[in-house]
């Protein structure tokens, strides 16, 4: 039910794709936004849609004020008392849960073996809330994440994406924990002697951890899945370090997107199988091949155009001594 409706107040911060297109049209100067606030929503959706028996529409963004309001961005106007019905572009939401979720997973091993925290004040997670971290990139391309260690080997790569698969197959739940003040929190960490005790901060509402059992807790507003064996699987895409900040960013793939882009590689080398007439395993030796043809061939024709021009040249020559030039 919506609670108030009026014209949009707050200031337009992170936010997915949805929102960059709302900012752009705001730009003309023709189209007014609402802030609305329901009796009750689901936190981080910057993906609804929302029905009523008025119309259908967009959340373009979702604020929360210093008051623990939370406050919808639209274009259309409801009126107070209006009955609503939100949904979820669910296949999305579950696609962010799984890369988001992998991002805590492999930012604890991280932690855990190379001592490599993750970077949350150079990182930005754009999609379900305002949480910097990791940059979850559109579907299906590969996530980022920042990590404070100058390199990372190959061996150290491998030993990082074998541990987490491990504790994703061994199925830790993952559980949010909500403190509403100091004493739930106090009572929480007598009862979990891994969890670092932090105070509530002032204005924002109650805290919000993540657990995954067994390896670390999280503050975090986001959207998770409920058990590691949910994220299916992980796969480390690579890892580039930049030693000038001692920084390495790792691209990683969670989930379905492993499986689609699996299919897109697989789809790729029937291609270039039919180009090159070989099978997968011979792609490289025969692409070198290719350059090194090409490579003769060029230096073949700069050879001959060379010889072509120097004989235009000495032809030349002769006519106009023929001629008396």
């Amino acid at each position: 039910m919506v609670v108030s409706c009026k014209s949009w107040t707050q200031s337009d911060g992170l936010a997915g794709a949805d929102s960059k297109k709302a900012n752009k049209k705001k730009d003309s100067k023709s189209e007014a936004f609402y802030e609305i606030q329901f009796e009750d929503t689901m936190f981080c959706p910057f993906f609804l849609k929302i029905m009523t028996h008025k119309l259908f529409f967009s959340v373009t963004q979702v604020s929360r004020t210093d008051k623990g309001e939370v406050l919808h961005k639209t274009s259309k106007p409801l009126e107070v008392g209006d009955s609503v019905k939100i949904t979820v572009d669910w296949s999305r939401r579950w696609d962010h849960m799984q890369q988001h979720s992998g991002q805590h997973l492999i930012s604890a091993v991280a932690k855990e073996l190379f001592h490599a925290p993750t970077m949350k004040e150079l990182s930005i997670l754009s999609i379900v809330c305002h949480v910097l971290l990791c940059y979850v990139r559109q579907y299906p391309k590969p996530s980022m994440i920042d990590l404070s260690i100058k390199e990372l080997s190959n061996e150290q790569v491998q030993q990082l994406e074998q541990r987490v698969n491990e504790i994703i197959r061994e199925g830790r739940e993952m559980a949010v924990h909500i403190f509403h003040d100091e004493k739930s929190i106090e009572d929480f960490a007598s009862q979990h002697s891994t969890f670092r005790q932090k105070p509530l901060p002032a204005g924002t509402g109650p805290l919000r951890v993540i657990e995954i059992e067994g390896v670390e807790y999280n503050t975090c507003c986001g959207t998770h899945l409920t058990n590691t064996r949910q994220m299916q699987m992980v796969k480390i895409c690579s890892s580039n370090s930049n030693n000038d900040n001692g920084i390495t960013q790792i691209s990683f793939l969670s989930g379905q997107r492993i499986l689609e882009n699996v299919q897109r590689m697989l789809d790729n080398e029937k291609q270039i199988t039919s180009l090159l007439t070989c099978a997968s395993d011979e792609f490289v030796s025969n692409i070198t091949k290719l350059q090194t043809e090409s490579v003769i061939f060029l230096f073949d024709i700069i050879t001959n155009q060379t010889f072509l021009l120097f004989h235009l040249i000495m032809t030349a020559q002769e006519n106009c001594r023929f001629e008396g030039c």
